[in-house]
This record gives structure tokens, sequence and C-alpha cells, in this order.
């Protein structure tokens, strides 16, 4: 087990915890600088934990944040990594895609959320909002102009925009994506959704969630990235192309292995290939849903029934929340 943490504010420094039984070594610096290391010995792993739990409470409270180590955050694959930066946009391109007027979303999706967007995410959304899509299929990915809508601050409360905008579309999900900091990216063919996932953990990572339209909430963690997301749909065009190479095929998919999990929607590619590919999510993108489907479910009339909203608490997630905690939050006491 690995407790690591960065803090938010001052001198960028760093404290990284591994465990192993009772032993922990800890690890301590600045970032770009020195650092030191402590062993320290305990009779249980129970023993270490609550000491260490009691060592890192104030840390917490002056602005301490549990982060991903450097070591273990989100790296593309260099193939993927290619395609994304030089050649994902020409292949929209050869679907009608063309340069257009830009539209202010996404920096306005960077400022909503209080966070610097991953790169790669920024680079869609730079893409999307410069760039008339139109109704694009690419592969399951729909990317449509019509679903680049963000409230205005010229068009009034930004929340009742927000409000408003769920309750006139019952499969809105405006509030969630504010509530559960997601970004609404596309669909697949049938209506369910794409939304990517600043994992405040790891600055380089977007996760990509799917979201059932027809249970209204989250299956699972699609894809660890957008371009992960991309390549997946450029191999569903590939074995879809009149040209199907299988052996390539096979190779460009592999490298997905453990990069995505898939929905009903490209279990062709699966059964093609062999290959199974599976994703574990490592940011608390369907946490946040949960955490915040009360509000969701209070805030439509359709849904704003006592029982209903009673049946949406879940003792595991919002019984140890506490208003006093979240009121030392570093968002909140670093927020202007």
């Amino acid at each position: 087990m690995r407790w690591y943490l960065e803090n938010s504010d001052g001198p960028q420094r760093f404290w990284d915890a591994t465990f192993h039984g009772g032993q922990v070594t800890v690890r301590s610096g600045a970032l770009d600088g020195e650092s030191q290391t402590e062993e320290l010995n305990f009779d249980s792993a129970d023993e270490a934990i609550a000491a260490l739990r009691k060592r890192i409470a104030p840390m917490f409270e002056s602005g301490w944040e549990q982060r991903v180590p450097p070591d273990e955050r989100y790296e593309p694959h260099p193939r993927i990594a290619r395609f994304w930066a030089e050649e994902v946009l020409e292949e929209w391109k050869a679907l009608g895609v063309a340069p257009a007027d830009a539209i202010d979303n996404a920096a306005r999706w960077g400022e909503y959320l209080a966070i610097e967007l991953p790169l790669e995410l920024e680079q869609y959304l730079t893409w999307w909002c410069t760039h008339a899509f139109g109704y694009c299929d690419y592969g399951e990915w729909r990317i449509w102009d019509d679903d680049r809508w963000l409230p205005h601050p010229e068009d009034g409360n930004l929340f009742e925009q927000l409000l408003l905008s769920d309750q006139q579309n019952y499969l809105g999900t405006a509030l969630m994506e504010h509530f559960a900091s997601w970004v609404f990216i596309g669909t697949a063919g049938n209506g369910d959704g794409y939304y990517a996932h600043p994992n405040h953990g790891d600055p380089n990572q977007a996760e990509v969630v799917f979201f059932n339209h027809e249970t209204h909430s989250p299956d699972f963690v699609l894809a660890d990235s957008v371009a992960s997301l991309a390549w997946l749909n450029h191999c569903y065009r590939a074995l879809e192309a009149e040209n199907f190479d299988h052996e390539r095929f096979c190779e460009d998919f592999a490298l997905l292995q453990d990069r995505v999990s898939l929905s009903w929607h490209y279990h062709d590619l699966q059964e093609e290939s062999g290959i199974e590919p599976s994703y574990e999510g490592k940011s608390r993108a369907i946490y946040y849903f949960y955490r915040a489907i009360w509000l969701d479910f209070l805030l439509r009339p359709s849904k704003a029934d006592v029982e209903k909203i009673g049946e949406v608490f879940y003792p595991d997630i919002h019984a140890p929340l506490r208003f006093e905690d979240a009121l030392k939050s570093p968002y909140l006491t670093t927020m202007p």
C-alpha cells in the first residue's frame, strides 16, 4: 500500500509512504529537490495505518492533497499518442469536419470546474470548439455540434441555466456534469454517453466514463483517456473497412489490452481479435456521481420525491461526509 501527498499551496513538496505490514518507509521533500527517508516500525499493519493517519491529518487541513505518485501516473502508449497528436483530426476531416469560427467552451470548462484540464482533454475540446463537426459519426463515437452546450454568463444565472436544462430534458446531465466534474464529449450510436473526468489525483489523466442513458447512471470507466477512446474507434472503423487487414487490426487493438473496458457496442472487436481488454478506473469519477445523486433527484421535478431521494442515500458514501470537513477542503480554501 502506498500513500502519496503533495501540497497545493506554497513551495511544491511531497510526502510518500510505502507500507509493508508494520514497516513503513516515508520519503518527503521538495518535488524538484532534495528528499529525506524515514523508516518506521509498528507491531502491526493496523497500528501503522492508524499512526500515519494521525500524522497526516494536520497536513490535509493545511492544504495537502492525496495524489497519484508521479511514477504511476497516466502515460499514453507511444503509438496512440502519435495517433492522437498527428492523425485523428485528419480522420475526422475525412468525414467532413472542417475549421470554423471558434467558440469559447474549451476555456470555460476549465474555469467552471476550477481546474487545469489535462492536455488531451484540453486538445479535444479545442478541436471541438474550433471546427464544424456537424453530425460526425466516428465509429461508435458521435461528435455533434449540437452537444457543445454550456451555460453562458450573458444568459443569466449559471446554476439556473443548468437546472432548467435538466428539467426540460429528462435525459439531461448538465447538473451532474458539474457535481461530478464530468465533461461531456459525445455519445455512442444509441445515445449512451461518454464523459471525460479530469482525475484530480493525476493531472495528466482524464478517464472516460460510460453512461447508460436507459438507467441514467454510469456503468463503468470505459477508457483511461480520450486518446484511447479515439484509438478504440479507429480500430472499430478498421474492422469495417473494405481493405481489412486482420493481423494489423489485432496488433492495433492489442494496444488497448489494459486501457479500455468494452461496452456492448464494441463486442465485434473482441470477437474478431480474441482479445478481451480490461481497465479498472483509477479516479473518483463514479464515486462523485453517487455522492451527488441525491441532489440530482432533489432538483428534478420528476424525481423530487422524499422516498426516492431517501433511496439514493448510501451509508458507505454519505455517512462519513461532514460539513465541517468540507469547509476545510483545498477547493473551498483556495478558490477566490
